[in-house]
């Protein structure tokens, strides 16, 4: 299949990898200055130029999408011909469908079975949240299958509980097979806005689907890359935490959302060691998150360096993660670049989940100043080893938290606000087991597995009994 794409900067690369099966005759930018130059060996030209090649599609890779879709039809190009990037597995008709299984059978036919949908199976906060509720299913007697638009690592770690594993990067009526497949399945459970698409053509079917969102992004992200069509009764949409279903309201005008909070096994018992606080002990706060603008590393610098000398002497500032891209590498160079003359910044990296409930017993206070964080599992994590735990409030958890009482909110952006709140925890480090104490409560009354299934067996049974 020969293609165009239009927008040859950072979108594309980060995306480079899904466009190794198709044959790109050109791409088009809007930027003058890439015009004449190459990428990958193929010719950059302006967007009238496209009236002057052959080519079955064009596939526009831009959180402007909308606008660049207009400029095309402008241009005499075809809709039908035009496609955004997460429409790109509907260009073909058939995928490969890799299936994983563990035993002798791969599913138990006397058990009901629910289908799981994820974007990927790495490693990140999503994915390990649909293994969760896999596992879940499994205890309450129903036979989960995850199928994901990606594989990665996590792969293995679902085979081994003993649920099967499809592969197939188009989930749509274009793919007939799988489509069929599909409509074996009294109920599916879709995560995330990657299945926009799968939505759209599932609306007005007999499918009983429960759409479960943790996104939040702003209005020109909403309409130019996940447009929505109008979404019948046997979609039923439940979103992780206020700020999701905020978003979703004020983007596309959804109404009926209801909230549905993940749970995380209390790992307590396998890990958890009590740290007191003596005098002269350095206090460790940590950031533990993919090194990216999102997570605001860059804010809790500048919260550091407004720190006193003296102040910064009495803590540790640990950096866990890493960057998972090329433009990310950059962002993570320059911050690290920045905090050099900060003896006390310590970057450790990326981490495995073992050796991460190891670090968490060694940590004070888990920080998390995200420009945009639904729920993350690290906070939740903070809360169940009786972390003193300080977000934003464009955090997920800074509903549940009263400042001073169980844990900190500081608002979005505001580096001072920051280092207000962890001066005040330099000052008074003796209230840290005290709030932590209470931070464990909010996990235990919000976030607990426990919790999680009750909401889990009601939300399944309502959906399995709707006409």
């Amino acid at each position: 299949m020969d293609i165009i794409i239009f927008g040859a900067g950072k979108y594309y690369e980060n995306r480079k990898w899904s466009f190794q099966n198709y044959h790109i005759i050109a791409f088009l930018d809007n930027n003058p200055d890439l015009w004449g130059t190459q990428k990958n060996g193929v010719q950059i030209l302006p967007p009238q130029k496209i009236q002057e090649l052959v080519y079955d599609a064009v596939i526009v890779m831009s959180k402007s999408a909308a606008e660049m879709q207009r400029q095309l039809v402008d241009l005499g190009v075809s809709e039908e011909k035009i496609y955004h990037f997460y429409e790109l597995s509907l260009l073909t008709e058939y995928d490969e469908v890799m299936l994983y299984y563990s035993g002798n059978l791969w599913l138990n036919h006397e058990k009901t079975q629910i289908l799981l949908l994820t974007h990927e199976l790495s490693l990140s906060g999503g994915p390990m949240v649909v293994l969760e509720f896999g596992r879940l299913l499994k205890s309450m007697g129903y036979m989960p299958v995850i199928a994901s638009l990606a594989d990665g690592k996590l792969k293995e770690t679902i085979l081994a509980e003993g649920i099967p594993v499809v592969v197939c990067g188009n989930i749509s009526k274009y793919n007939k097979i799988l489509w069929d497949w599909i409509d074996q399945f009294p109920l599916i459970i879709a995560n995330t806005i990657a299945f926009f698409y799968f939505m759209n053509q599932s609306s007005g079917t007999n499918r009983k689907i429960i759409w479960w969102l943790h996104d939040i992004f702003d209005k020109n992200a909403a309409e130019n890359s996940f447009p929505l069509k109008e979404l019948t009764s046997n979609i039923s949409i439940y979103t992780g935490g206020r700020l999701v279903k905020d978003s979703f309201y004020r983007n596309y005008g959804l109404k009926n959302m209801k909230i549905f909070l993940y749970g995380i096994p209390d790992q307590k018992p396998l890990y958890y060691r009590e740290r007191k606080y003596c005098i002269g002990q350095k206090v460790i706060f940590a950031v533990i998150a993919s090194v990216e603008p999102r997570k605001g590393q860059d804010i809790f610098i500048q919260a550091i360096q407004n720190l006193t000398e003296e102040e910064r002497g009495q803590a540790e500032f640990w950096m866990i993660g890493k960057a998972r891209n090329e433009w990310l590498q950059k962002f993570s160079d320059e911050l690290k670049l920045l905090s050099e003359p900060i003896a006390e910044i310590k970057w450790i990296g990326e981490v495995d989940n073992q050796e991460l409930m190891r670090l968490y017993q060694e940590i004070d206070v888990v920080v998390c100043p995200s420009r945009n964080d639904p729920m993350p599992v690290v906070v939740t994590n903070g809360f169940m080893f009786h972390k003193v735990c300080i977000v934003s409030d464009m955090t997920g958890q800074c509903d549940f938290i009263q400042n001073g009482i169980n844990g900190f909110v500081c608002k979005t952006e505001d580096h001072l606000d920051l280092c207000n709140k962890m001066k005040w925890i330099l000052k008074n480090p003796e209230r840290m087991e005290e709030i932590g104490n209470c931070a464990r409560q909010i996990y235990e009354r919000v976030l607990s597995m426990d919790v999680f299934q009750k909401n889990a067996e009601r939300i399944i049974r309502d959906k399995l009994e709707s006409d």
